[in-house]
């Protein structure tokens, strides 16, 4: 029996025998399988899943193997394009003109010597290089799985810093929100950063020295107003409010509700 997204939207223009024609976003979290189907830059369908079984990242192909397998459109081989982001709390961060690709383990001996053989993404903003891991077995799969077209596999954290590098105003930040962790993406005095926290430890006195002189933050993921950090980020920052869909999203073709500030990277 095939799993069912918790939340999934549809246009009733979106058509199966069309797929050809669409390109379809993937973004995976520990925690949470996203799908998007894009005609152009207008939005056809919208499904989350949530990853109910694995909950110890990075080894998440089992499930997604399971959701893929009974999903009516998921394993086409005809898109006129498939992008694949993952959002990694597996972060690494060193100077560009630091940076030796040579020297990859042992920066994970450093920081997370029980993830060692992680693949990367790796991307550069503000010279600063920044390694996002996730388990090898993912390239494998979705080259497997699309075995005739070319899957770039790219970070979320990448998307968005770009993301921000163009419309985030200095001294503020997009605090971005998963069950387990937030994700931290600011520009102070101009200069754009990432920082991670995990939220069940969460360390306040890090956290105000990270984002020293932000203040304006704008929130997206899983946040609400009931959430165990919401009163802390209003008494930390001079302005506190819910995102909307980014600026480079043109929409939808039919009437939904979506919650905007719950998807930020499959969007852009």
């Amino acid at each position: 029996m095939p799993l069912e997204p918790f939340f999934s939207i549809q246009s009733p223009s979106f058509d199966i025998e069309h797929l050809g024609s669409y390109k379809l976003s993937i973004e995976i979290s520990a925690e949470v399988l996203k799908i998007a189907v894009f005609q152009s830059q207008t939005l056809l369908v919208l499904e989350e899943y949530n990853l109910e079984k694995t909950k110890s990242y990075p080894h998440l192909r089992p499930e997604l193997e399971e959701i893929f397998e009974g999903h009516l459109f998921l394993r086409a081989n005809y898109w006129a394009g498939i992008h694949v982001c993952i959002e990694s709390p597996i972060l690494i961060k060193t100077s560009t003109d630091l940076f030796d690709t040579s020297h990859i383990p042992s920066y994970e001996s450093i920081h997370f010597n029980e993830n060692i053989g992680l693949e990367y993404s790796k991307f550069d903003v503000e010279n600063t290089v920044f390694l996002n891991g996730f388990d090898q077995n993912l390239i494998t799969f979705f080259t497997e799985t699309y075995p005739s077209k070319n899957v770039e596999i790219k970070s979320s954290s990448e998307t968005i810093l770009l993301y921000c590098k163009e419309n985030l105003a200095s001294n503020s930040g997009i605090l971005y929100f998963t069950e387990s962790n937030l994700f931290a993406y600011f520009k102070i005095n101009n200069k754009l950063s990432l920082a991670t926290f995990t939220i069940q430890d969460f360390d306040k006195a890090n956290f105000l020295e990270t984002l020293k002189g932000v203040d304006k933050c704008i929130l997206y993921g899983k946040i609400t107003t009931f959430h165990s950090l919401f009163s802390t980020l209003n008494l930390i920052f001079k302005e506190t409010t819910f995102g909307t869909f980014p600026k480079t999203f043109s929409g939808l073709n039919f009437s939904v509700e979506i919650p905007p500030y719950r998807y930020l990277s499959i969007l852009i």
